[in-house]
């Protein structure tokens, strides 16, 4: 796998098909050469340029996984968000910082008590006025936006707040250290939210341990084998939203091969792919790449539900930006 084409310099990285538990692939050096291109460091992607008349094109699943964790849950909170558009990211920053922040509310129509109380009624809120200027006030606040995902993701796989302090040292390069209450109080405030989702985590392991195989929304089993504790029991829960998000993007990268002339696949992403196309052919291989995800997944009692993409664009990793399909 090499982000180049032609006789350009290369960068370079191994896919670990086995690299995972979850069908998803792993990266890393290649005869100590390159690095994981899956996960590239935004100061190496500013140094990746497409080759003359070649542009880069990305497409990205939109909230992959909690996507599939909302449908795989019972109906609640958090699937009235995603379906209305809005970010569970913002909600969670919202009833954590609310307090902190009044800054926030300044100059809306409502008090920061109004929005709070609205906060889990996701159609009552989204239609407050101020909201969306609320919004994108919250999306700015770069920490409390970054705490509120860091949350989202971990509680949705039931991290416990010792391996959540150690994630946000991880993700904050070490610039923000929580301190045990403080894990243990943004953790709890998911369970409160969300607690379809608490509810989701135990229904999966008392599957895994009835049935002894667990099937993803595209019908990829896993064999239960091991030993049930608590580590097994959370990589068990993560599966069914990691392997389908993985798998589609798999389908998704064979489904463009070939379908576009000259179009070189250079890269799988987890919940995205990266190909490298002439520069006539963007708007075409963006509205395609788009279509390779839209594949039919089987949602909680058997209901089929959709991921979306979006699909962005650039001469670099680093600056691409939105293809606008008509």
């Amino acid at each position: 796998m090499s982000i180049a084409l032609n006789n350009t310099p290369r960068y370079t990285g191994i896919l670990r098909i086995a690299g995972t538990r979850s069908f998803r692939l792993s990266c890393g050096m290649f005869f100590g050469q390159g690095g994981n291109t899956q996960n590239i460091h935004e100061a190496v992607g500013e140094c990746l340029v497409a080759p003359e008349g070649y542009t880069f094109v990305q497409c990205d699943q939109r909230s992959a996984e909690s996507v599939v964790v909302a449908n795989l849950a019972r109906r609640g909170a958090y699937y009235e968000l995603l379906r209305l558009g809005m970010k569970p990211h913002c909600l969670m920053a919202l009833l954590i910082f609310a307090e902190a922040r009044p800054d926030w509310f300044a100059g809306l129509p409502h008090t920061g008590a109004e929005y709070l109380a609205n906060a889990l009624a996701p159609a009552t809120l989204a239609a407050m006025a101020g909201w969306r200027d609320l919004d994108k006030r919250i999306k700015t606040a770069l920490m409390e936006y970054a705490i509120g995902k860091m949350v989202i993701h971990a509680s949705s796989y039931r991290m416990g707040w010792r391996t959540f302090v150690l994630s946000v040292i991880k993700n904050t390069s070490g610039a923000l250290v929580l301190t045990a209450a403080q894990a243990k109080h943004y953790l709890a405030m998911f369970a409160r939210a969300f607690p379809e989702i608490i509810e989701w985590q135990l229904e999966v392991i008392f599957e895994a341990r009835r049935k002894r195989v667990l099937h993803n929304c595209m019908g990829y089993p896993r064999v239960c084998g091991r030993k049930f504790n608590h580590g097994y029991e959370n990589e068990l829960i993560s599966f069914k939203p990691q392997s389908t998000v993985g798998v589609l993007t798999h389908l998704a990268t064979r489904r463009i091969r070939g379908a576009i002339p000259n179009c070189h696949i250079l890269g799988n992403v987890h919940d995205a792919y990266v190909v490298a196309v002439p520069d006539t052919d963007v708007e075409t291989t963006a509205r395609l790449m788009v279509e390779t995800f839209h594949v039919p997944l089987r949602g909680r009692g058997g209901e089929i539900f959709y991921i979306d993409a979006d699909p962005k664009a650039g001469r670099t990793f680093t600056n691409m930006e939105t293809v606008k399909l008509a």
